[in-house]
């Protein structure tokens, strides 16, 4: 499994690799928000673009 995401430029500003198996994207967002500083958490009032594996929730 693979949490990545890029800016409006199609740039990739953060990846995460190496979840052996098979993963829930939430479990790996959950992960990824309890684990990593370096997150680009969406400001207040904006969300991230994310296919139906995701929660819906403020940024």
């Amino acid at each position: 499994n693979v949490l990545a995401i890029c800016d409006f430029d199609m740039r990739f500003t953060f990846a995460v690799t190496g979840w052996p198996g098979s993963a829930h994207d939430s479990r790996v967002l959950n992960h990824v928000l309890a684990n990593f500083l370096s997150f680009p958490v969406a400001p207040k009032g904006k969300y991230y673009l994310v296919d139906s594996g995701y929660p819906n929730r403020t940024g």
